[in-house]
């Protein structure tokens, strides 16, 4: 076992017991968030063990296995939520949560009807990309399989290529109630095994609230939604949905939404002049967004 698992070493309050979370990206924002309650963190110690990779996660981890065993709960993503939940030893630590400890399960929810054409972005990985260190080296962290094809083609200059995409009316290529349907069902299908539920808050709430920063990434309402039905099952009042009024969205980043699927499904929290928050510096509009994806480095 590793003398230093964590980047860094957790301040363990001997007064306190240990909450675990061992999951993806999104557990940090949940865990920060479960920290505003006052009578959690009173009573909580707070590891999470956390890992954006989808392959190797374990070796991510670096997991104190003599903290996990002393941990009061362990929250978890089931192993089906997650690619790398596919993971042997994964698999293996999800089923072998101590007795001793309280289990947690929590999703790990995606949505890609708004986002129809998300791809990972090939120009991301190291050997592709240009370092600038005046520019952010990854300020598209997800890529859009229609305009990469575009540009493999070669048929078009870049201007051409923006202007076709931008005029795009994606429901006549892709069938979105299908997909919104699909991406519902199988996330409904995931929730049985999970004790923490998401489905039905995106149901009532997708067209009126922010609930995705892109297709991976939650947004702030479904953090809260979920803190509090961790806060629930710990015995505590849940946090009051004004409190994210102080914080900025806590799971970067933000992915522009095509215009005609704003219009297509009614979105009411956003318009075609909104600004996205796609990293710490920038916030473009749908089109200016566009205009420097496609002449992405």
């Amino acid at each position: 076992m590793p003398d230093n698992p964590l980047p860094f070493e957790p301040h363990i309050d001997p007064r306190r017991e240990n909450f675990v979370v061992i999951g993806s990206c999104i557990s940090r924002a949940i865990c920060f968030v479960l920290t505003l309650s006052e009578q959690f963190r009173s009573h909580f110690n707070v590891i999470n063990y956390w890992s954006a990779n989808p392959n190797n996660v374990m070796s991510d981890f670096k997991i104190d296995w003599n903290l996990l065993a002393s941990a009061k709960v362990i929250m978890y993503h089931p192993p089906g939520w997650s690619s790398w939940g596919k993971e042997e030893t994964y698999v293996k630590l999800a089923a072998n949560i101590s007795s001793n400890s309280l289990g947690i399960t929590f999703p790990y929810p995606s949505l890609t009807a708004f986002w129809p054409f998300f791809v990972q972005e090939p120009r991301n990985l190291e050997e592709n990309t240009i370092r600038n260190p005046m520019q952010h080296p990854r300020r598209f962290p997800q890529g859009d399989s229609y305009i990469l094809a575009q540009l493999r083609k070669g048929e078009k200059s870049p201007s051409e290529i923006v202007e076709q995409y931008v005029n795009l009316d994606i429901s006549e290529m892709v069938d979105l109630n299908e997909l919104m349907l699909g991406n519902l069902m199988t996330m409904l299908s995931k929730e049985k095994e999970t004790d923490i539920k998401v489905v039905d808050f995106i149901k009532e709430n997708y067209q009126t609230k922010t609930c995705f920063q892109s297709a991976p990434h939650i947004s702030n309402n479904i953090v809260l939604h979920l803190a509090n039905q961790v806060l629930k099952k710990c015995g505590y009042a849940p946090l009051k949905e004004s409190i994210l009024d102080s914080y900025s969205e806590l799971v970067m980043h933000e992915v522009p939404i095509h215009p005609s699927v704003i219009r297509h499904f009614d979105l009411k929290f956003l318009d075609e002049k909104y600004r996205y928050q796609v990293d710490f510096w920038w916030r473009p509009t749908f089109e200016e967004y566009v205009e420097n994806y496609v002449r992405f480095l």
